[in-house]
């Protein structure tokens, strides 16, 4: 089955010394709407582009739909591209460097349903290669509000934090979409897909310590060591560090295991990780405009924040609220510790703010991190539902934290 853009030409990106430039042949670059699997992009049947898209994730178990068939969701994605032709251009630019490159064909593949996008997976294939990208899609009223914040908060951090563990946001727009109940606008953007790149999620074990089980549905999903565990969550912890503004006190948030906001690449002997996801970078501190707080104070709630929440998750990615085991803990405690030093040595932190880090934490009692994780749990709403399981785990959270930040000042290059 071919399906065209919704132009009569054909839309060819050659790359030379000056750049993309657009080629009008006289016919269209297929285009052909798929679905993931494990064994790479599989091309909707005519029945079944007519099937209605699930409202998220737990609603495509469940079979419950939005009133959007798949046919209207691609086609709205192949306009979005067919609109923004200049710009995709320039993307593919980017991902290029000297290279002659002409479309052949261009894959649309529809890849999961969140609670507030409908994300696909764009192959531009030119021979025997590809570039791909990633469309998000916001149908729901609080998704649309939250994408065009999400595409200008990537742009902005794109522009002057390097290197970058975000995906590069291209361009955004809206486009109508056809439903059950009559034409809805659907806001769009286009960004870096990391490929290879899994999510993972905690999942039940008779040994009664949950395990991150990796969801590489091409090789097959596995179940991860534990040494690959730590570095998956020590990682996540730097590149959160690596964000945290330490003058202004911005950070990324919120972000949650559960979301699968974090994705991984594994090949058993290296770990890498990437947050695909930014939802929000701004201070979670109400500061008078007149103050210059201590930097010290502000910098120690963001760790405590970020222990617990690296340990959050949900079973499976929907089910019940999951804690990670206490390994998690030290792995967190030296990413935030690794990423620290970094900015301090690259002069986006001041060292002195390091050694008062550690003066700190020599200080600390169990007694006075108790006090800041009890202002943590605070902050979140009493009705959240990761409330009562970081209740039951905090007394010994909290001497995870203590025991990982002890060690670390004891050996802060360890």
């Amino acid at each position: 089955m071919r399906y065209h853009l919704p132009r009569n030409v054909s839309h060819v990106y050659p790359i030379d010394r000056y750049g993309i430039h657009m080629i009008l042949a006289g016919k269209d670059v297929p285009s052909h709407f798929c679905y993931s699997t494990p064994n790479g992009p599989a091309v909707f049947e005519q029945s079944q582009l007519n099937e209605f898209l699930p409202t998220n994730r737990s609603e495509a178990l469940s079979g419950a739909a939005s009133g959007i068939a798949y046919g209207s969701y691609l086609s709205a994605i192949e306009h979005f591209l067919a609109e923004h032709e200049a710009d995709l251009a320039q993307a593919l630019e980017k991902c290029l460097s000297g290279n002659s490159l002409f479309v052949e064909e261009v894959e649309i593949i529809a890849e999961k349903h969140g609670s507030d996008y409908h994300p696909a997976r764009v192959n531009v294939l030119y021979a025997d290669r590809k570039i791909s990208f990633v469309v998000n899609v916001a149908l729901s009223e609080r998704g649309k509000q939250r994408l065009l914040g999400d595409f200008f908060v990537l742009r902005s951090l794109a522009g002057y934090i390097r290197p970058s563990f975000v995906p590069e946001a291209y361009f955004s727009g809206s486009t109508m979409i056809e439903s059950a109940d009559g034409p809805v606008f659907a806001e769009m953007f286009l960004a870096e897909w990391f490929d290879n790149f899994h999510e993972f999620h905690l999942k039940e074990s008779d040994e009664g310590v949950p395990g991150l089980e990796l969801w590489d549905f091409s090789q097959g999903c596995r179940m991860m060591s534990r040494v690959e565990e730590e570095e998956i969550y020590r990682q996540a912890a730097y590149i959160l560090t690596w964000y945290y503004n330490p003058g202004s006190f911005e950070e990324i948030f919120p972000w949650h295991h559960a979301s699968g906001d974090f994705v991984v690449r594994s090949d058993h002997s290296t770990i890498d990780v990437r947050l695909i996801t930014v939802r929000q970078y701004a201070s979670r501190l109400e500061i008078p405009e007149d103050a210059r707080p201590d930097p010290l104070q502000p910098l120690l709630f963001f760790l405590a924040n970020l222990t617990v929440r690296m340990r959050l998750d949900r079973f499976d990615g929907i089910g019940n609220v999951a804690f990670a085991g206490s390994h998690a803990v030290h792995a967190c405690v030296r990413g935030f510790m690794d990423a620290l030093q970094v900015k301090c040595a690259q002069g986006f932190c001041d060292p002195e703010l390091i050694r008062e880090f550690f003066r700190a934490v020599r200080e600390l009692s169990p007694g006075d991190l108790a006090e800041i994780f009890s202002c943590v749990v605070g902050a979140y709403h009493e009705d959240a539902p990761d409330v009562p399981i970081i209740l039951a785990n905090l007394p010994d959270h909290i001497l995870a934290v203590y025991f990982a930040l002890q060690e670390i000042a004891a050996h802060p290059s360890a």
